[in-house]
Parts: structure tokens; sequence; C-alpha cells
């Protein structure tokens, strides 16, 4: 009788996109059978917890990403390079200390550049083979993509979650592949498999994610215009377990601090138009519900700006700025789009190739 693999997951923490779109993975390798231990840290660690019970965890080193309120994100980014370079090695000796003490037979990794082992299968999955700096530091652009093959080197496999070619969802993101690095696409990623039709109970939901201030700003401006419409029926699902109780009485809306899949799913499902930020992993979870959305990247973060054009490319309406977000026109100019992309079966096969 073949063995049952022990796994080690290791899952960024930066906004909840890594964690949510790891669902499917942990789901699939659970139901293989497998022992599967879970590594993170902050509020992704948190959430996958409560998503997980049963499972193993153990905390990694946390980046603690310093964002700028007003100036490229891209630059306050650079700017801790050193200490993220320190994070990374951190990470790695913690996950030498853990296969000495757990016998992992495959190191899976979300992002976690420390994560992998010379005598372990270790893969990575990650769409980020070329960073799209700020016109100011385009300069730095080739100096970026050698850092990141240099970090990708170490990993058996590079494990790309879009879809290859003219199709992707990414765009230039993934393609090409420049890197001496050893790579296959696994797809578009989601914890939503299908999509049903419901009958509409909410105007809008409003999905935040991401880095501190920028989540509390949008936050913020949500609220305040819905608050003016109070015949707007709403749903803001806030991404985050620090309490906020300002806006709970307002009568037609909605306050939820985390949802879980099935909920987030009937959410979406039950909503006219979903507002978003346009981070990647929001991207693929809502890539394919034919809904109405309302994309704000992340001021700064100018991979959201780029997904942002590509979106608009596409039908769906983007808001450059938050300053410029108006939600009586959000609402009017919003468009239907649906990329028609399956999700997760290139992934599953991926997953069995390493069972």
């Amino acid at each position: 009788m073949k063995r049952k693999k022990t796994i080690f997951i290791a899952i960024l923490n930066w906004g909840l996109g890594h964690a949510t779109r790891s669902v499917p993975v942990i789901n699939y390798l659970t139901h293989q059978g497998c022992e599967v231990h879970i590594g993170s840290s902050g509020h992704s660690l948190l959430w996958l917890k409560s998503r997980f019970p049963n499972h193993t965890f153990h905390e990694l080193p946390d980046y603690h990403i310093q964002y700028s309120k007003n100036r490229s994100q891209a630059w306050a980014i650079w700017s801790q390079f050193g200490r993220i370079k320190k994070t990374i090695a951190r990470e790695h000796e913690l996950l030498k200390a853990l296969c000495n003490t757990h016998s992992f037979d495959v190191i899976l990794s979300d992002n976690c550049y420390g994560c992998y082992h010379p005598d372990i299968d270790s893969y990575i999955i990650t769409h980020q083979l070329h960073l799209i700096p700020p016109k100011a530091l385009l300069f730095l652009g080739g100096l970026t993509d050698v850092v990141i093959g240099n970090y990708l080197k170490p990993f058996k496999e590079v494990w790309i979650p879009d879809a290859e070619g003219p199709e992707s969802l990414s765009g230039k993101l993934s393609h090409p592949v420049k890197h001496d690095i050893r790579y296959r696409y696994c797809g578009i990623i989601s914890r939503f498999t299908t999509y049903t039709e419901r009958p509409i109970n909410h105007d809008v939901l409003a999905i935040l994610s991401g880095p501190e201030p920028h989540r509390t700003l949008l936050e913020t401006t949500l609220t305040n215009q819905l608050r003016s419409q109070p015949k707007i029926r709403s749903v803001i699902v806030r991404g985050t377990t620090q309490q906020q109780d300002t806006f709970r009485k307002h009568p037609n809306m909605k306050i939820i601090d985390l949802a879980g899949e099935s909920e987030l799913k009937e959410l979406i499902e039950s909503s006219e138009i979903i507002i978003s930020r346009s981070g990647y992993s929001t991207l693929m979870d809502l890539q394919h519900s034919d809904k109405k959305v309302v994309f704000i990247p992340t001021p700064g973060q100018s991979e959201q700006q780029y997904l942002s054009h590509l979106l608009s490319k596409q039908g769906h309406y983007c808001v450059d700025k938050l300053a410029d977000f108006n939600l009586t026109s959000a609402m009017q100019q919003a468009k239907t789009f649906s990329a028609g992309f399956t999700v997760n079966e290139s992934l599953y096969n991926l997953l069995a190739d390493i069972l």
C-alpha cells in the first residue's frame, strides 16, 4: 500500500488573497489522505486556523511590510528590501528546523521565497515573474527580474496560476518566462469553482482587502457614500478582524469582518454589483462570476494598476483613484465581463503528479 505523504504548505501573509486561494490546494491534499501542515503569519494564519481547525499549523516570520499613504508602494517596498531579504533568510532557517522535526515529503510555497529545502521536492506558486515598477522606477525593472529569478531557482518547479498564452489573466506579469527556471502553468486558482444564479438581495457588495492604511481609506469612502444613499442595499466584507463599529447600525448596510468561502460565494451570487481591489487573487475569484464589477486598485501598487488597465480593455469598469470614486457613477458604468476560464483543473493535475 502506498504511503500517504506529509505536505508542508507555506502561505504568504499579504492581505488574505494568498490564504484564500490556498483553500483548493489544502482541500485536495486533505481529500487525498495527506497529512497537511500549514505555515503562515498574521491575519492569514488566523483565517487559515479558523478555516482548517483540524490541521497542524506553524507560525512563519512575518514580513511586516510598511506601506505609504501617499507615495508609490514600489518605493516603500524597495526601501525595505534589506529587511525583506532578512525575513526570507529567517523563513528558510525556520523551515529547515521544521524539516528536522517533521518528515515532510513535499513543500508547497505560495510566494514564500525562503520555504524550500534542497533535499525535499519544493514547489512555489506565483504569478509574479515580472514586477511592474512605476514610471519613476522603470530603470529597476531588469534588476527586480534578476532578483526574482534568483529566488525562484532553488525550487524544483514554479507553478504559475494563470492560463498560458494570449488568453492569460495576468498578462505580462507572468509572460514571457525569461528566467532560467523550471515552470508549469497551473491555470486559474479559485476557492469558487462554480457560481449559482440567485435572486438579487443586495445592490452592492464591497469586498475589502489589502494593506493598511489603504484598506481603511477604501472602507471609509464606501461607507460614507453608502450612508448618503440609504435606499441602496449593501454588504461590506471588511477583510480584517480589527473592530470598527461606526457603521454597524445603518439599516440597509450589513457589515461582515471576515467571510468564509461559502458565505462570500452566496453574497457574490446574490449581489448586483461587486466593488473590490484589483488584486490578482480577488480577480481569480471574480473573473468567472459573470457579475458587474468595479475595480479600485490600491494606490501606488503598480501591479494592481496594470491589472486594472487589462480589465478595462476586457469590459470591466475601473476607477484609477479612490478620490475619483463616485458610487452613483460606478453603478451606472459597471459592465459585465466573463472571461470563461475554468478553475483548478490544471492545478489538481499538478498536485496529483507530486503525490
